[in-house]
């Protein structure tokens, strides 16, 4: 009870914008950690299971032939996954290994254990805490204030039925001020409105009859010029259409 009075705490930090940002962080990590925990407990219980396994034998094998335990033990049972989890956490000694009747085989194991516990999952998590960080950052100041906006809901909401009755402390009607400098920036009359809304309209249809006319000159020019293109294509087929005629004529007076 005593911790999760002291995790309450935590609720009320992330109304301001410096503890506030961590706390949002960590609530996001959490609820972003579902995949990345399961991944994390079927490594945990792949590699407990086979230090159970390798050790019980072991342990089997001191007991046939009188042996006293040994830490070795510690890999028995269900203290094999927190003794796994522990050493996720740098938590190991290297002479219960080479203590093993199976060294060879333990110490393999070990090795990918660290391989892909600390070196593959620990980075994998590292980046997800980069990206959420990344992620929170973008939106940091309106976040804090969302916030402190909803601990005051809550703050209100536990309030007795007379504190809502209270006008001083809850009136109807919200009041805002406002600097004088930009009140005069703002406060135009309808008519200044007007004119500048017409003036701005006028200044559009001024440049698109621009665009307009300069369109059509284009166009026109475009077709002065294939006019002419034409007819100087229509002379020289009329050209060759006469030579071609006095050529026929002259071939018949000859025959």
């Amino acid at each position: 009870v005593a911790v999760l009075l002291w995790l309450k705490t935590l609720e009320y930090m992330r109304g301001f914008p410096g503890p506030g940002r961590f706390v949002r962080i960590t609530l996001q990590v959490i609820g972003q950690l579902g995949n990345f925990l399961l991944v994390l407990a079927v490594v945990l219980l792949g590699f407990g299971v086979g230090f159970n396994v390798l050790y019980t034998t072991s342990s089997f094998e001191r007991n046939a032939g009188g042996d006293v335990e040994t830490d070795l033990d510690d890999f028995q049972g269900v203290f094999a996954f927190v003794k796994v989890f522990a050493m996720l956490l740098g938590d190991f000694d290297l002479r219960e290994f080479k203590e093993a009747p199976q060294g060879e085989l333990a110490v393999v194991l070990f090795l990918v254990y660290t391989f892909l516990s600390s070196v593959v999952l620990l980075n994998l998590l590292i980046a997800l805490l980069s990206e959420v960080y990344e992620t929170v950052q973008e939106d940091v100041d309106a976040e804090w204030r969302l916030e402190r906006a909803k601990i005051i809901m809550d703050i209100e909401r536990s309030l007795p039925t007379e504190a809502w009755r209270d006008a001083t402390q809850f009136p109807m009607y919200v009041h805002m001020l406002r600097a004088r400098a930009w009140r005069k920036t703002v406060n135009v009359t309808n008519d200044e409105l007007k004119r500048d809304v017409n003036a701005e309209i006028a200044q559009v249809q001024h440049d698109v009859n621009a665009e307009i006319a300069q369109v059509k000159a284009h166009i026109k020019a475009e077709a002065r010029e294939l006019q002419k293109r034409l007819e100087a294509n229509q002379a020289r087929t009329d050209n060759k259409l006469d030579a071609l005629l006095e050529l026929l004529q002259g071939n018949k007076q000859d025959e």
